[in-house]
């Protein structure tokens, strides 16, 4: 059976059946390579594309589209402005994806995006997330701008090596198999556990702090100390050294 006509025997049960009134339509595991946007229906409200090949987002979707799930495809970039504003659930776990865009669906509740190649998610997620999930990417750093409406948030298998105070309301965060200072365990992954983890690991993340602040002040005497010597020692580059600002520099 070639793929076209597999696409339409799936658009006839969607038109038969029940999904007609709940607006569903499934496209998923049809080894889809490509999409003509135009064969789905514009009354899509739920739209299955994962399983297959797709490289892209197909466009335009339906403009009252409220869910579309996309993983285990092939795609790497999302241009702007090519998802609805009526999107609530989208996902888009295991791709090749490197960024997102800029601008979310501004009513976006569930975003999940892990197995993917990104490193960083966009500055102003909507305020109205409240599932995230970016594990196993390549993100270094966490988002210190998480929304307040998050309770949800799988952030694992990452390269991260530091964690943001984070909301209270917090109910699910897993941040395991990453940088972290401490490890995180399976019972510290939601509820009180999640707190009693963090009190832990902001407490450790604030003593690596003040070693490395000593540190850092420790280099910047031994530094002072080789100059003052120099200085001692070629008492005539004094004045170069001021007009040049080697010396306040020094105690910047």
């Amino acid at each position: 059976m070639m793929i076209s006509t597999r696409i339409q025997e799936r658009l006839r049960q969607w038109y038969s059946s029940e999904n007609y009134t709940s607006y569903c339509l499934n496209l998923s595991d049809l080894g889809l390579e490509s999409i003509d946007a135009s064969i789905i229906p514009s009354e899509c409200r739920r739209l299955y594309l994962y399983d297959n090949n797709l490289t892209s987002i197909p466009t335009p979707l339906p403009p009252g589209l409220e869910e579309l799930y996309m993983d285990n495809n092939k795609i790497e970039t999302i241009p702007e402005n090519v998802l609805p504003p009526t999107l609530r659930v989208l996902i888009l776990t295991y791709n090749k994806i490197k960024a997102l865009p800029l601008n979310l669906p501004p009513n976006l509740e569930m975003l999940l995006v892990g197995d993917n190649r990104l490193q960083c998610l966009p500055a102003n997620l909507p305020s109205t997330i409240h599932t995230l999930g970016f594990g196993y990417n390549k993100m270094y750093t966490f988002p210190s701008n998480l929304p307040t409406s998050l309770h949800t948030c799988y952030a694992h298998g990452n390269l991260i090596s530091r964690l943001p105070l984070l909301s209270p309301h917090l109910l699910n965060l897993i941040v395991s198999n990453n940088l972290l200072l401490i490890e995180q365990h399976h019972s510290e992954e939601s509820g009180m556990g999640i707190n009693t983890y963090l009190e832990k690991l902001y407490k450790a993340q604030d003593i690596e702090e003040e070693r490395l602040s000593s540190l850092r002040i420790r280099r910047r005497l031994g530094a002072c100390k080789e100059e003052l010597m120099s200085m001692a020692l070629h008492p005539n580059r004094v004045e170069k050294w001021l007009e040049a600002g080697v010396l306040w520099n020094l105690f910047e």
